[in-house]
């Protein structure tokens, strides 16, 4: 380090050493030569430590360089694999959890006693264009309304399927037994 102590402090005294002369010399036709000698000395003097590192290089060649690990590079490629595995699967849990939510509460909207289970399908291949799109839905309703009659499961899974732009097929609502 202390070779940097030295570059540094040669630059700058050859830094203040060209403004003294400058001061020194007259404006005419000299002040033009002189700027452009400093620029040369400024110049050679960066290039200096430079050009010594890339000799000591070249006076190396078994100079270990960094080397990337293969076998540790694989474990990490893996861990992160992993990672993004079960990140995906939070993700779609998330998913499919809110859409319960959300079909509770559109349950709740048409009937107010309704309780239900639902499960939710949702495509999960990461190399399909319609990945995280709804599959399907299941419904099974619980309760039974107040007034006694039976909620209509055709008319809620048609209201279902045309809510989540889903084939009528794809929503089945069934009571429990």
């Amino acid at each position: 380090m202390s070779w940097l102590q030295d570059w540094v402090r040669t630059i700058i005294i050859l830094v203040l050493f060209a403004g003294f002369l400058e001061l020194l010399l007259p404006s005419g036709n000299m002040k033009p030569i002189v700027q452009v000698l400093m620029g040369l000395f400024v110049i050679s003097l960066l290039l200096g430590p430079i050009t010594s590192v890339l000799g000591y290089i070249r006076q190396q060649p078994e100079m270990p360089l960094p080397t990337v690990v293969v076998a540790d590079t694989t474990t990490v490629l893996a861990q992160g694999d992993q990672l993004r595995e079960e990140r995906l699967e939070q993700v779609l849990a998330e998913y499919r959890s809110s859409v319960a939510k959300q079909i509770k509460a559109l349950l709740k909207l048409k009937n107010e006693t309704v309780e239900a289970e639902i499960m939710v399908n949702i495509r999960s291949d990461t190399n399909k264009a319609d990945f995280g799109q709804l599959s399907s839905i299941q419904v099974s309703l619980q309760t039974y309304t107040a007034q006694g009659e039976l909620t209509d499961t055709d008319t809620l899974a048609a209201f279902l399927a045309d809510f989540y732009g889903l084939d009528r097929d794809k929503v089945t609502v069934t009571w429990a037994n």
